[in-house]
């Protein structure tokens, strides 16, 4: 505690630092005015200064990833950032950092595979939702039963509210996958500047948090931060039907007014 206030453990500071730096990068990586892409990476210095200060390790697992689909978002530039990115993992390679990463990473230099214990907890968790499968537990019910917390948002979900409700989140969360995946990096509109790369690396580094923690089982301060990201992907959605029917019905008058030019001419 600090003057009697209880302070963020170091998952709390790494999921803030990933959050920003993964917020930056893009902003680095845009064109525009020195002054700000200056800010920007400074900013982008500082998380990830914070993020290795903090070592949380799914938070570096979930920045890892977010990074990768920032370089993997904008088509045109793809093969470049990747082909940087391998000439730099090659290098790093080349002066015994993996290793180094591996000792970090672990804290031990051993994988804990139980993870600090968390595989004991869901074994239990799933004989304790066997009793009550369907409508679950209740709210916060892992605290009642197991005395401790889940650490995992897609099991801590069923627990709460059993196959019904907690199924319903997950296909929630399947659907703004989706749409992220088909408007982001197959189907790209051609609007750029509606699909920020940022959206779905903050959004993939939540689901990836979500294996050791609870994030969006509970009003916690990851889903608050990226709870915006899935009304955003569907307000997208909808905004890109609106677009494509348009079209389309401009598509088909331009046609009916093509074929009635046509049948006055004959006339």
């Amino acid at each position: 505690t600090i003057l009697g206030m209880a302070s963020s453990r170091n998952t709390g500071v790494a999921r803030y630092a990933a959050i920003s730096a993964l917020v930056a990068l893009p902003g680095l990586m845009r064109k525009g005015k020195i002054s700000v892409r200056v800010i920007w990476g400074i900013l982008f210095v500082a998380s990830v200064y914070g993020l290795v200060v903090a070592n949380g390790r799914t938070e570096i697992a979930g920045f890892i990833g977010g990074v990768v689909v920032i370089l993997s978002a904008e088509k045109a530039r793809r093969f470049i950032y990747f082909l940087a990115a391998g000439a730099a993992a090659f290098i790093l390679g080349l002066r015994g950092f993996y290793s180094a990463f591996f000792l970090y990473f672990t804290r031990t230099g051993t994988l804990d595979l139980s993870m600090t214990g968390r595989t004991g907890t869901w074994d239990e968790g799933w004989r304790v939702l066997a009793t009550s499968p369907w409508v679950g537990l209740g709210f916060q019910a892992d605290r009642y039963y197991l005395h401790t917390h889940m650490h995992n948002a897609f099991l801590h979900v069923l627990f709460q509210a059993g196959f019904l409700g907690g199924g319903a989140i997950l296909v929630g969360l399947a659907i703004v996958w989706f749409y992220l995946i088909k408007y982001f990096f197959v189907r790209q509109p051609a609007d750029k500047s509606l699909i920020p790369a940022e959206i779905p690396a903050v959004f993939l580094f939540t689901t990836i948090s979500s294996l050791t923690e609870s994030t969006f089982a509970y009003f916690s301060a990851a889903w608050l931060l990226t709870a915006p990201i899935a009304a955003y992907v569907m307000a997208l959605h909808r905004h890109l039907r609106r677009m494509a029917a348009k079209t389309a019905l401009e598509r088909i008058e331009r046609a009916r007014s093509a074929q009635r030019g046509n049948r006055s001419s004959g006339e």
